[in-house]
Formats: C-alpha cells, sequence, structure tokens
C-alpha cells in the first residue's frame, strides 16, 4: 500500500490479516471478520448483526510497538563517533513481554567504540544479538517496544566521554550476511555473560585445541595487526615434524543466543554461501586449513585444504559450503554449528608445517549472490523533538551520568546541512567495575509527534457510527465518534481525526490521555440501525501535524495560527511557551481562558481591549495560582467583542514536559 502512505505517516496497521485484531460483539449482536479486497491490497471486513445488541468491536494492541515480522527487518544500521575515552557501546531492543523494558525480553549488541573522532557506520544483523532473557526467554520480533543506546564500561575506562548517535535505520538482508567475529568485541578477563560483548553459546573463541601440548600453539586477541578496527585473531603454532598433532581455534555460527533461544541453528545456509574472512602471515607461506562442524554428523568432519598459501599482506577469502558438501554428502548446511581454522601437518606425507605466526579478522558469512540491503524503516535520525520523543536517561546513582542532547552535526558522511545527531555526555566513575549510561525511547505510536489519526473504511446496507478509543499504557481512554458513516454506498472514504478532537470517554491511573503512549485501538461499529451490515476497514496510520493556521474566521478575529502546539514548559529553551497569533478587524475587548477537556478553568491569560491588528498571547502552562499544569491536554477559547459583534474560537493545546 506504499502508493497511499504519506511520506511520513507511520502505518499501525495494514488490516491484511485478522491475527492483529480481537473482535467483540456486544450482548445479542454477532461479527465475523474476513480479508477482503481493500485499497491496495487486504483489508479487514467486519459482517455484523445489530438486531440485538448495540455494538461489535475490533481491538489491536500491538501499537505499542513495532512488527519487525511484518517489516521485513533483519538487521540494524546505526552511526557513531566517540571521544578517545574507550568504552563499550551498547544497543538494545526490547519486546513487549512485560510492563517495563526492565521485565521484557532483550536483543542487546556491545562492541567496543574507536575513540579515533570520526564517524563509524554499523550494519549489524539481528542475529548478531545476544538475547536478555527477562521476560518469557524468548524475543519477539513481532513487538518490539523500545530502543536504547548508550555505554557501559566493562574493563574500560572511567573518566567523561562524549558519544553521537546518528541514523538508526531497519534493514532487510536476504541471505546469511552476518558477520560472526570482527575481533572488535573482546573484553579482557570477561567470566560472565553480562560483562562479555556478545558472548555466544557455545563461546566464539576455544583457543589453541591440543591442550595437553600448549608449547605447540597459542591463539590470542591482539592489537598489533588488524585488516579493520584495531583486533585481531594471532594464531602462533610450533608442531614438530612427524606428530599427528595440531593447533587451532574454532568460531561458533550456531546455536547462537538469538531470537529464538539458544537451541536453534543461527540461520541455514546454501552450497554457494561462503565462509568470507581476511588473513595473514607474519612470514609468509603459512598454510591454513578450514573445517566445518555439523550438529548432526560426527568426527571425521569436512576439512578443506585452502588452495592460496598466506602472505605478508591481508587476503579476502572465500570459501564456499558448497566445497565441504562435496567432501562429505553426509553435511547438512542446515546444522552448522562451527567454523575451525587448523594448523597440522599433511595427513598423508606428514611434513612439518614448522613455525608460523598467522592473523585472522572479519570472519562472517555472505551470499554472493544476495541483494544489496534493502532500507525498511527508520526508527530514529534526531530530527524532531527530544521532549514529545520522550526519551529517558538511565545510569547507577553515584557510579555513572548520562545526558542526551539534540545537536546539529553536519560532518555525518552524506548528510545535510541542518543534519542533527544524539549526543550522549557521559561519566564513569573511578573504580565501578561495570556500571552503565544508556537513553531509551518508545518505538510505539507517538500522536504527539504525529497528531492526527487515519484510516480508510466502507460499508454497505446499514447507517451506523464508527467510534474511534485510543487507551493509553495506564488505561485511561479517549473516544471520537463518527456518526451515521457506515454505509458508504460500497466505495472507500478516508477519515482523518486530529488527536484534539478525542474527548475523554473513562479514566485509568488518571484521566489525561498520554498520546506519547498509546497501547490500544479499538474501532467500534455502534448501532443507530437494529440491522445486518458490513463495513470494512484498511491501512490505519498516524500521520504527522503541520502548524496551524486559519484565515476567514469572523468579521472580528480574521486569522489564527499556533506554531508551538504542543508545547514544553520546562525550562530548557525548547517551545518553552506555547503562543497564539491572532488578527483583529476592529478595536476588541479580547477574553483568552484556559480549561480542562472536563470544562474546569484553568487560567484567564488576557482580558482587555486591544486595537485592530496582530496580536500575539504567550502561555507559559502555569494555571491562575502560578503552578505549572500536568501534561496532557487543555483547550482555550479566544473571544473578541467588537462593533461588528462577537467571535469566538477554540482549539486544543498540549502540554507536554
Amino acid at each position: 500500500m506504499a502508493g497511499f502512505v504519506s511520506p511520513r505517516a507511520q502505518v499501525l496497521s495494514d488490516f491484511e490479516s485478522t491475527s492483529d485484531w480481537t473482535s467483540y460483539p456486544d450482548t445479542g449482536a454477532s461479527v465475523v471478520l474476513s480479508t477482503v479486497p481493500g485499497v491496495d491490497s487486504d483489508a479487514l471486513q467486519l459482517n455484523y448483526n445489530l438486531s440485538g445488541g448495540n455494538f461489535v468491536s475490533i481491538t489491536n494492541n500491538t501499537v505499542g510497538g513495532l512488527n519487525f515480522t511484518a517489516l521485513g527487518a533483519n538487521a540494524l544500521q546505526f552511526s557513531y563517533r566517540a571521544s578517545p575515552l574507550v568504552n563499550t557501546l551498547q544497543i538494545q531492543l526490547a519486546d513487549s513481554d512485560g510492563a517495563t523494558t526492565g521485565s521484557s525480553d532483550k536483543l542487546t549488541y556491545k562492541q567496543l567504540v574507536l575513540g579515533d573522532n570520526a564517524w563509524h557506520s554499523i550494519l549489524v544483523p539481528l542475529s548478531g544479538f545476544s538475547l536478555y532473557p527477562d521476560g518469557n526467554n524468548s524475543f519477539d520480533p513481532a513487538s518490539v517496544s523500545h530502543l536504547s543506546f548508550g555505554l557501559t564500561k566493562d574493563d574500560g575506562s572511567a573518566g567523561m566521554g562524549v558519544v553521537s548517535f546518528d541514523d538508526f535505520k531497519l534493514y532487510h538482508l536476504e541471505g546469511p550476511s552476518s558477520l560472526v567475529n570482527s575481533y572488535e568485541n573482546f573484553v579482557p578477563d570477561c567470566s560472565s555473560l553480562n560483562s562479555c560483548i556478545n558472548e555466544r553459546t557455545p563461546p566464539l573463541a576455544s583457543g589453541a585445541f591440543d591442550v595437553n601440548r600448549p608449547d605447540w600453539g597459542s591463539s590470542q586477541i591482539v592489537t598489533t595487526q588488524a585488516h579493520t578496527g584495531t583486533h585481531s585473531r594471532e594464531i602462533h603454532y610450533t608442531l614438530p615434524s612427524g606428530t599427528a598433532g595440531f593447533v587451532g581455534f574454532s568460531e561458533g555460527v550456531g546455536p547462537s543466543e538469538s531470537m529464538v533461544g539458544a537451541t536453534a541453528p543461527r540461520t541455514a545456509v546454501l552450497g554457494t554461501d561462503e565462509i568470507v574472512f581476511y588473513a595473514k602471515g607474519l612470514a609468509g607461506g603459512e598454510k591454513l586449513r578450514l573445517q566445518v562442524k555439523s550438529t548432526d554428523l560426527l568426527y571425521p568432519f569436512p576439512t578443506k585444504y585452502l588452495p592460496v598459501e598466506l602472505t605478508t599482506s591481508w587476503q579476502r577469502i572465500a570459501v564456499p559450503f558448497g566445497d565441504f558438501k562435496a567432501l562429505d554428502s553426509r553435511l547438512d548446511l542446515d546444522s552448522i554449528s562451527q567454523i575451525v581454522f587448523l594448523f597440522e601437518p599433511d595427513p598423508v606425507t606428514h611434513l612439518d608445517p614448522g613455525v608460523g605466526r598467522v592473523y585472522i579478522d572479519d570472519v562472517s558469512l555472505s551470499r554472493p549472490s544476495a541483494p544489496a540491503p534493502s532500507f525498511v524503516k527508520t526508527l530514529e535520525d534526531f530530527s524532531g523533538s527530544k521532549i514529545i520523543t520522550r526519551y529517558g536517561e538511565y545510569s547507577p546513582t553515584g557510579e555513572a551520568t548520562v545526558a542526551l542532547s539534540f545537536e546539529k552535526d553536519p560532518s555525518v558522511p552524506g548528510s545535510s546541512a541542518d543534519n542533527k545527531v544524539g549526543r550522549l555526555n557521559y561519566s564513569f566513575a573511578v573504580g565501578v567495575s561495570t556500571p552503565y549510561a544508556v537513553v531509551e525511547r518508545a518505538l510505539g505510536v507517538n500522536f504527539v509527534a504525529d497528531p492526527a489519526l487515519r484510516f480508510r473504511f466502507k460499508g454497505e446496507t446499514s447507517a451506523n457510527d464508527i467510534e474511534v478509543k485510543v487507551t493509553d499504557a495506564d488505561g485511561t481512554v479517549y473516544r471520537k465518534v463518527l456518526s451515521d458513516v457506515t454505509n458508504t454506498g460500497g466505495v472507500w472514504k478516508s477519515a482523518e481525526i486530529p488527536v484534539d478532537r478525542f474527548s475523554f470517554f473513562t479514566a485509568g491511573a488518571d484521566s489525561n490521555l498520554d498520546w506519547r503512549r498509546v497501547s490500544e485501538i479499538e474501532l467500534v461499529v455502534a448501532r443507530g440501525v437494529a440491522a445486518a451490515g458490513t463495513v470494512a476497514f484498511d491501512l490505519l496510520e498516524s500521520v504527522p501535524g503541520v502548524d496551524f493556521s486559519k484565515s476567514g474566521i469572523g468579521r472580528v478575529i480574521t486569522r489564527v495560527s499556533t506554531p508551538d502546539n504542543p508545547f514544553s514548559p520546562n525550562g530548557d529553551g525548547v517551545k518553552d511557551l506555547f503562543h497564539l497569533n491572532y488578527n483583529l478587524a476592529q478595536v476588541s475587548r479580547v477574553r483568552w481562558r484556559v480549561f480542562s477537556l472536563q470544562g474546569i478553568p484553568i487560567k484567564t491569560v488576557d482580558d482587555a481591549s486591544r486595537p485592530a491588528g496582530d496580536h500575539v498571547i504567550e502561555w507559559d502552562g502555569t494555571d491562575a495560582a502560578g503552578r505549572l499544569v500536568a501534561n496532557g491536554l487543555y483547550f482555550y477559547v479566544l473571544d473578541a467583542d467588537g462593533a461588528d459583534g462577537t467571535d469566538s474560537f477554540k482549539q486544543v493545546v498540549a502540554v507536554i514536559r
């Protein structure tokens, strides 16, 4: 339905399946859901009968998160730039298992930052994330509720640092285009999962194999050589002549602690898929063997003798999995669990491979025929408002501090002159081992950023009401009623409802709806005619707003505009005041009052005679006693009494701190 989506509209439901919607009929009413041809693809149709009951409804409670599965998103890209202070970068995605992210499963990606003050762009398959099982032990990609990013110390540096982030984007990757190990994710003396970086099960590297003969070889992470980044793996071997011994290390490619737990393979591979890595020798002429292991094939494992000898320069080496299948047809490519790098004498000649020192870097799986990664959706580009987006900042008291700001920074490669980034200023205390400094935002619908709800509908037979009910995270419900609209004669219609047109329906923990934390949307067909009928829905979206401006209001008030709605009276210098710009055609007595949505007077801001021309009224978000009002929706009334009569104008205003 891409042709019907406005550039920044967020699709909340495409109605192409009945699975995301739960139906509920009133007593005596009935409803059956089915899919029918929609505006561009399928739509959801309600076949209802209101001969007995008063309503039927459908409810969607997934709008509080993003459906990565439906989007086809299986990779996350982001950019960062860090000051010289070296710590661990952490990116985290949380699902919707619990009421908070602390009680939900999370996918976590970590790597050491490069403190070179240069921008780095990273594309990470979701299969490269680790699972933190804080919910039901299975991350749900169909309901991703939050994105968080920041730093953890993890044996890094204490002190103050700055890291800027930009362009968190979702991508779709075809095939196993997956980084197995870049060797940048190394933490010295790592002893537990929470303090390690992307530790998988089994461990990524097993070091020298022949533990009974440690004098034959060793394996370690070094910074003296690297193809990219600052780290690589060094293998040093000394094998006596005539022995059957070996030295090597392994990389786990599955099972992995990923979205589906630690018991499932990471990914199935094709015979044309390749193991890709970079290698070099210290002296040149070193010979390397490659072996693959699968969970269903016992020793001996297929071993590939590489056709090239290593040189003293980095070489890109690509070995198709089909080469191993040709060595042993029993190999199941769907259950590959390890890639093994070996240095051992030739099994036929037993010639001594001698002494060698080899470096391996950037081990990955690749599908050469796969198309380039395709862009799916931007999660955060920092072009909006930190206040409207509603970020949380988290660090342990006394151990760390963190502060996020949105700053103009055109230095990001390919960005425009007015590009903004998220700048994280943080500090870690001395003597504390694993503090953290992270920020978090919700990924669900945010009707403050996109302050209108839009959907398509068509119906036949009966003329009934459509009620749209919106529920926030604490259970408060607001409602908008569209009267007698269900009979469109089978023609698709569009309904677009600004958030200020909704009114209070029922209270949750309070009576103010938090439009940034909407958890549920309900569409109700309410009885106007006691009969059967059909109504179909398609393409539910949140729609961006524009600065409000209206002319031709009356003979006294000729024009009104409100450029700062919503506004945030929190003293940060960004939209701290609400401005009402208006024009009078003649001298008038003007009164401007603010009310709660229940009609309770909050404050009279202006009550005086004003000349003809342009005027501005400011409201600082306080009530008559000078106290800041609570977050939520209010409405104002502008009255003007002039020689030609009285004009009145009313509009809803949102307060968000």
